[in-house]
């Protein structure tokens, strides 16, 4: 329900039922598959009825082992997202995903968020690089300041000095515009 949290870490909620995430509230999922909508046996949910996320609902990613964001996150999303995994593989969006005002996607210390350069962040919302967390971009362009282009396209887009940077695109890449031009953190 709205205001409750639910904070899975390795455990799993399995059954013939059916599992209701509503808008407002919280699923923290420590599976490395994150939170899917098919298969009896992947991720935190494995109802067999039906896995309701709600596009309104937060969904926080704290395993302690790299973790993939699943097919089962909503999209377009008015929730919150938060990448807390400290694991240094960190979380790797599974697909492009929209993030719509009043969202906002939040890269915690020591947490990395993972991008192909074909997996894009969109939308209304607003993605934040915290000091201390990390983001790794695969994109020609780099890391964006404004406009669709980039894996990070959001309209409001805070990158911190102090944020980690890797490029690991598969082609050459320029920085980008939003990389901040003075960096207490480190770019690999």
């Amino acid at each position: 329900n709205t205001g409750v949290t639910l904070n899975c870490g390795a455990n799993v909620i399995s059954g013939a039922g059916t599992f209701t995430l509503s808008s407002g509230a919280t699923l923290g999922t420590g599976s490395t598959l994150g939170i899917t909508t098919v298969g009896n046996a992947t991720g935190n949910i494995q109802t067999t009825t039906a896995r309701n996320f709600n596009a309104g609902a937060n969904y926080t990613y704290n395993g302690g082992a790299a973790q993939a964001t699943g097919n089962g996150l909503p999209t377009p999303l008015t929730g919150n997202v938060t990448i807390a995994n400290g694991n240094g593989t960190g979380v790797t969006l599974s697909q492009s995903t929209v993030l719509n005002t009043p969202g906002v996607c939040t890269v915690n210390n020591g947490a990395l968020l993972t991008m192909g350069s074909a997996i894009v962040l969109s939308g209304t919302g607003t993605f934040t690089l915290s000091p201390g967390g990390t983001l790794a971009i695969g994109s020609a362009l780099g890391i964006t300041s404004s406009g669709a282009n980039g894996n990070i396209q959001t309209t409001t887009r805070n990158f911190d000095a102090a944020g980690n940077y890797i490029y690991n695109g598969g082609a050459a890449q320029a920085t980008g515009t939003g990389l901040p031009a003075t960096l207490t953190g480190n770019v690999t």
